[in-house]
């Protein structure tokens, strides 16, 4: 066991990186939006144009209560798209590979690329679609036209 003090190393430069990507102008932009339509501040004790950063929004919303208020507000009484959202945060949860409890939610669809080559592409080509059919090797002349049934005559007097 490691008996360095947390702050060191990797740790913290993941953390700084972390702290990097933070944008105080979007969380102003969300927190506006949030207590807009809560029509209460989110923290009563840090004025309106003070960003809370990251810890005390973190504190804020930690507990969910402000994000199901958010969508009472948007929707009432809609506990399908609350639903539909925990499910959204689980998928993410098993696509970030999250190491606490997970949700039993189909994953999330991954983009699968796919590159060919101008060979394998002109190979596709001559490969016929039998699947679907083909008229290919059919005689199509007589298309359109009524059925001809003919019947052989034998001649009886030879």
């Amino acid at each position: 066991m490691s008996t360095r003090e947390v702050g060191y190393g990797l740790t913290a430069e993941l953390k700084q990186k972390m702290a990097e990507k933070y944008s105080l102008e979007e969380e102003q932009m969300a927190r506006q939006w949030i207590e807009a339509i809560l029509k209460r501040p989110l923290n009563p004790d840090v004025p309106p144009e003070e960003p809370l950063g990251p810890d005390r929004l973190h504190e804020v919303l930690k507990d969910g209560l402000v994000l199901c208020d958010m969508m009472n507000n948007l929707k009432p009484g809609n506990m399908n798209a609350v639903v539909q959202t925990i499910h959204a945060l689980g998928r993410q949860a098993k696509k970030q590979n999250y190491q606490g409890p997970l949700m039993s939610v189909p994953s999330e669809s991954t983009e699968n690329v796919r590159f060919f080559t101008e060979e394998q592409l002109r190979e596709g080509e001559s490969i016929l679609p039998l699947q679907s059919g083909t008229d290919k090797f059919q005689d199509t002349s007589s298309w359109g036209r009524p059925r001809q049934i003919v019947h052989e005559v034998k001649d009886k007097s030879t």
